[in-house]
């Protein structure tokens, strides 16, 4: 199986379909050939209809219900719970999430990267290239697909033909239509292929129905005690190498957790989880500061790594503010061992079922304030040592 051509899809929709609803909700430049015009002829007793249809450049539309049918110059990019895309042509390629997706009548002259729960290809639809996930995807008897098919999801329907190779990951496969090249797929049980309908060779891939073990209280306890220890080191190690690299780290932790500390840092956290994400997105897709983008975004899930250890800093420098100075050696062993003790407190109970994911996403989420407060707001020495 070639997932991870599935895998790229869905990033690329990710990024550049989060970006475009909340970044923009407008069209891109329009150039319009003709509007709404229609020009009618008669001819024994029958009216014949021609429009011209609208050109846009880029597309961006974010609505609960969507239905585009403007000829795309450029790429477009659609979002909602019912979205349609009827009787146009898209020159560039489609990026398209909804619960609900249609595409009709449609010619996409580059690739199609669809998300959504119920994905249907209707009518004489045809691209270069198809990425689907979904519940449900279908492909209908007139959809032509010059290359590859690339779908995951519980029940794909492949009708039209496939000029390429298929590569499916789904539970239930029904194949109705022709793959001029070759099917691999994966799935619960072996579908039923008529001959005629794969040009190449099919590879299956049997994949067994998960089944949960039960678990006894033993199994619990040992999972339990992992969970303790995994999380316990995590602390121990990540506070070490910031202590052991960052001679003024117990500063920093001080300066961070004076008065106002937990205020602060849930106000930081919440406006880093604003706007840090979306401005390195709108970098990434708009092609101007992409290298800032990436680098910003990586920074973003950096933080978010080293979030738990931070807030057990915070908490260590609240809670012994009185003991530290550079000058007392023994002082600042004190601290060393209660941020140890904290990172062992905090693991203990991490490890409870419920009350312990509650508290790691408390944690996580305080932590990160305190890291983006520390490093674009950093507190003067004089606070950190008074």
């Amino acid at each position: 199986m070639k997932n991870k051509k599935i895998l790229i899809a869905l990033l690329i929709i990710t990024l550049i379909i989060t970006a475009a609803f909340n970044a923009v909700h407008a069209t891109g430049d329009v150039t319009t050939t003709g509007t709404n015009v229609t020009e009618n002829t008669t001819t024994n007793d029958l009216t014949t209809t021609t429009e011209v249809k609208e050109e846009v450049g880029d597309l961006f539309e974010a609505d609960q219900k969507v239905l585009v049918e403007q000829h795309v110059i450029g790429n477009a990019y659609v979002m909602g719970q019912d979205v349609t895309i009827s009787d146009t042509k898209i020159d560039g390629d489609l990026f398209i999430m909804g619960m609900n997706v249609t595409i009709d009548d449609t010619e996409v002259g580059g690739n199609i990267f669809a998300l959504g729960q119920n994905v249907n290809f209707t009518g004489e639809t045809s691209a270069a290239q198809v990425y689907a996930l979904g519940q449900n995807l279908a492909f209908g008897p007139k959809t032509i697909i010059a290359r590859d098919v690339s779908g995951a999801g519980e029940t794909i329907k492949l009708g039209g033909t496939i000029g390429h190779n298929a590569y499916i990951d789904c539970d239930n496969l029904e194949i109705d239509g022709k793959v001029l090249g070759d099917l691999e797929y994966s799935s619960t049980k072996e579908a039923n292929i008529a001959d005629g309908h794969v040009m190449g060779k099919v590879d299956f891939e049997l994949v067994e129905e998960a089944t949960a073990p039960q678990k006894t209280i033993g199994d619990r306890v040992k999972d339990s005690f992992k969970n303790f220890a995994g999380m316990f080191i995590t602390l121990i190690l990540i506070g070490l190498v910031f202590i052991f690299l960052d001679k003024k780290f117990l500063r920093t932790v001080y300066a961070s957790s004076n008065g106002g500390a937990i205020g602060k840092s849930l106000l930081f956290s919440l406006l880093g989880f604003a706007v840090i994400p979306l401005a390195s997105l709108i970098l990434i897709v708009i092609g101007i500061g992409a290298k800032t983008g990436l680098a910003l975004l990586y920074a973003f899930f950096l933080a978010l790594l080293i979030s738990l250890p931070a807030c057990v800093a915070l908490i260590t420098g609240m809670t012994c503010r009185n003991k530290y100075s550079e000058e007392n050696k023994a002082n600042r062993k004190a601290v060393y061992g209660r941020f140890v003790l904290i990172s062992l407190a905090f693991a203990l109970i991490s490890a409870i079922p419920i009350l312990g994911g509650l508290l790691k996403a408390c944690a996580i989420f305080l932590g990160f304030g305190a890291i983006i407060r520390n490093v674009f707001f950093k507190e003067s020495n004089e606070v950190a040592n008074s």
